[in-house]
Formats: structure tokens, sequence, C-alpha cells
């Protein structure tokens, strides 16, 4: 009763629809990605319990995920709940805990991809643009990022946030129009390529460095 009123409550906490878009992001990378490969090194940007992770980390080389997200506690019930301790185990899953995209602790790594499921939408400007320009920058030369955004428009919130913006389970959704993604996206030297629809109303970005 515990285990599945704990799963509930972070499956909730990330959005629902948690198989479906959990096999829509994982079908994606293995289908219409060419670039992937488990060999490759893999930034999961905003992972949270591992709706994505839990199945990319069976799939992956050791040492070749990394998870950033600003909830410990959510990344501990992927832990104990989404994947079997012997797979943690060998496949040596890495994480970083941070609230600005701090990926100092990567050193002088850099990485293959970058994926971005339904994060930027809920961050202000400032931290939109810092989250973009620090995942450029542990970007290998050829890497990629894939983002995520909402089609649907008329609804949110646009106003500016303080540097005590803090992201919690209320997800706060920032309104920005395509031009004003592109604009942002260049701003912080990236490309900014449509790539089709998302599961849920929305559609993904392709970008490298320019």
């Amino acid at each position: 009763m515990a285990h599945q009123e704990g799963m509930e409550f972070y499956r909730r906490w990330i959005g629902g629809n948690w198989p479906e878009v959990q096999k829509w992001q994982y079908d994606y990378l293995q289908n219409k990605m060419y670039h992937y490969n488990p060999s490759r090194t893999f930034l999961d940007i905003g992972c949270g319990a591992l709706r994505l992770g839990a199945r990319l980390i069976r799939s992956h080389d050791p040492d070749k995920y990394i998870g950033l997200d600003v909830s410990q506690e959510l990344i501990d019930y992927g832990l104990k709940y989404e994947i079997r301790p012997d797979i943690i185990e060998k496949k040596r899953p890495r994480f970083i805990i941070s609230d600005r995209f701090d990926y100092s602790s990567l050193g002088d790594e850099k990485v293959d991809i970058a994926w971005a499921y339904s994060v930027w939408i809920h961050l202000p400007d400032w931290l939109f643009k810092l989250g973009l320009k620090n995942t450029r920058e542990v970007m290998k030369d050829d890497g990629v990022m894939f983002s995520t955004f909402s089609h649907d428009m008329g609804i949110g919130m646009g106003e500016p946030a303080g540097d005590d913006y803090v992201y919690d389970r209320h997800q706060k959704t920032f309104v920005r129009y395509e031009d004003e993604l592109e604009a942002i996206f260049d701003e912080c030297g990236l490309t900014f390529e449509p790539r089709g629809d998302t599961i849920k109303t929305g559609f993904i970005i392709r970008s490298v460095k320019k």
C-alpha cells in the first residue's frame, strides 16, 4: 500500500500519463534520433523520478547516464520504485542536484545528448537562459540538445520572476511564442530547429552549438 501511494504521489507530481509519456520519449530516442547510441553520454535535464531515466539507465552503457534535477526527493523515489538495485549498481548512473544548472561536478567531461522534456516552460527568462547557456557549455562540439514546448500558448503566466524564484510541484508555466523562443536560443548560442510534435500538445526542438 505504501509502495502504491508513493508511486501515485511522485507520478502526479511529474505530470501524469506516466507510461504513455515514458514510452513516447524512449521511442523517439530509439527511432527518430540518429545521434542516439547507448555508448554516448546522455544528460537528462529535469530527470525527476526517472520516468525516462529508468529505461535509459537499463539500456545505456555504465556511467553514460547523467540526470539533473532540483529535487533529491524525486530522484530517490525513482531509484527506489522504478529501477532494480542491481541495475543501479551495474550501470552506475550519476545525478546532479541543482536549481541553477550547475554542472561543475562534471569537471571537463562533455555530453553527447542533452534532453529537456517539459522543463524550460516552467522557468522564468533569466533561469531559462542560464539553463541553456550552462548546458551548451557541457555539450560536445558535435553534441545535440532536444527540448520540448507547448503548442497551447493560451494559458500560463508570463510575468517575470525574481532571483528568488523556486521551481516546485505547482509547476507555474511561462508563456513564450515561437519567435521569442528562437531569439532566446540564438542569444544563448544555440540553433532552433523544429522537429515535429510531442505526445501532449507540444513540439520538439533540436539544437546544436552555433
